[in-house]
């Protein structure tokens, strides 16, 4: 499509003409293909392998602001025969030629109907407008499955709203998320939805008409990129909602997808610069917490970049965390640190940040690959809770481990990172010279200054008292 194209041939031109050593990006498209690399996804591993006699470069994306608000799940077909009774009599006609999900992984129950809440409404203008966007795995623009999503009310009839729509080549739909006081442009076949609805997903036996789409898929994923206007999933909801919920998704699932799941990337996440160690009175007792909007990755995918079907890959993203809303003079239009300046929110600020430190790291060793940088990143990190605002603990998806499951997960990475300490980890600093007390801190050695020629010592980089790595920085 035209964005991907697009994005492509600045990739190209980032590399091939303007040379550049770090790409920092924070654009996403959800029409991108979920399960698969896509044009914009093989040119960001293209620039990272540093093919066709290029240099490698290291790129960094944001993850997205879109928490865990997502459902995946395997596909379980039910016929019409076993679930008529919960089909809602306002459904569409020819019910009986259609495989409904069973959303409850419950072998011994069925439920076709998935209610979703989210509880801080929606945009009242077409052009602000959240979708529900599905994808299932089916070879990008080559798709032979017919699916769509049919939304209920959450009254007593549930009452039909209308259906995803769909461009057959693809293995894809959506449906526009629009309040019940909506009176702008109408769009055929789609109703207001209410803050809570209900939601199936149906796939067409008989296909497109055309005897294509006749074939099931095997999984399906529905993503609401809210770029964090509404709270993250929590489970079993209870009382006044104070998140997000969606029925069976117990924690929610990833919304890190398209490009910035790419394999060779580092995708960033978010954490407020106020809550990071150096803006705590006592350091030790430091806790800090990601980002309540910041996405969760485990996006899986299903096909080689030819369309093939290979064996699900898992890819360790996010890789990290960063600060974010720190203040700027040019951008932004919330203030929440109140100190009368501009705050630059979203792992859209995170990003960069990673980027600035890879651009310090690469000053020091301008021979560091991009997956060298990478790992040191990575080591510098501290790990992050991902409690939020004193209520319950969002739990990481279940899914297959990644990178070092002891220093992993979805959520959060490896963690935050730290430059001074990603930064000791590419330097070769040796010290040379005088070594002695400077009893009159004015860097010269003066009369009764003692010398330490003949003792070893070191920089306690950290403070903490303690020679932490050997061998000593110096010896005089």
């Amino acid at each position: 499509d035209e964005w991907a194209a697009g994005m492509k041939a600045q990739i190209e031109t980032l590399v091939n003409d303007i040379n550049v050593d770090i790409i920092v990006d924070d654009l996403f498209n959800v029409w991108q293909p979920w399960f698969q690399d896509g044009i914009v996804a093989q040119a960001v591993d293209w620039a990272v392998e540093g093919k066709d006699g290029n240099k490698s470069v290291a790129y960094f994306s944001a993850a997205g602001n879109n928490t865990n608000a997502s459902y995946q799940s395997p596909f379980r077909g039910t016929p019409y025969s076993e679930i008529s009774s919960q089909l809602p009599t306002t459904a569409p006609e020819n019910t009986e030629q259609y495989l409904y999900h069973d959303f409850n992984p419950d072998d011994e129950e069925v439920d076709i109907l998935q209610r979703v809440q989210f509880p801080n409404g929606y945009p009242d203008t077409l052009e602000k407008a959240v979708s529900l966007f599905v994808q299932w795995d089916q070879p990008w623009g080559n798709n032979n499955s017919a699916n769509e999503i049919w939304f209920f009310n959450d009254d007593e009839d549930r009452t039909f709203l209308g259906t995803s729509l769909y461009e057959p080549s693809q293995p894809s739909a959506a449906y526009p998320l629009l309040p019940n006081n909506y009176e702008g442009q109408q769009i055929p076949g789609v109703h207001p939805v209410g803050d809570t609805f209900h939601i199936a997903f149906v796939h067409n036996t008989h296909g497109y008409g055309n005897g294509e789409g006749q074939e099931p898929p095997t999984f399906l994923k529905w993503i609401t990129p809210f770029n964090g206007s509404q709270p993250p999933i929590g489970n079993n909801v209870s009382g006044p909602v104070v998140r997000s919920s969606i029925e069976y998704a117990d924690y929610g699932s990833s919304t890190v997808w398209g490009h910035n799941n790419s394999k060779l990337a580092a995708n960033v996440g978010a954490a407020q610069y106020w809550s990071t160690p150096a803006y705590q009175a006592n350091p030790s007792d430091w806790k800090s917490v990601l980002s309540e909007f910041s996405s969760f990755g485990g996006t899986p995918i299903f096909f080689d970049s030819d369309g093939q079907r290979q064996d699900p890959e898992y890819r360790p993203q996010p890789r990290f965390i960063a600060p974010q809303n720190g203040d700027t003079s040019f951008f932004g239009n919330s203030d929440p640190d109140q100190d009368t300046v501009r705050n630059f929110s979203g792992t859209s600020a995170a990003t960069p940040n990673v980027g600035a430190v890879a651009a310090l790291l690469l000053e020091l060793n301008r021979e560091l690959t991009p997956a060298e940088i990478y790992e040191h990143l990575a080591d510098s990190a501290l790990p992050l809770s991902i409690d939020i605002d004193d209520q319950p603990t969002i739990d990481p998806p279940t899914l297959p481990p990644v990178g070092d499951p002891e220093h992993f997960n979805y959520p959060t990475g490896t963690g935050l990172i730290r430059a001074k300490e990603a930064a000791d980890g590419v330097a070769d600093i040796s010290i040379q010279g005088k070594v002695f007390e400077d009893f009159g801190r004015n860097g010269i050695q003066d009369r009764g200054d003692r010398s330490l020629e003949g003792i070893s010592v070191f920089l306690d980089s950290n403070d903490n008292g303690i020679r932490d790595s050997e061998p000593p920085s110096s010896k005089a």
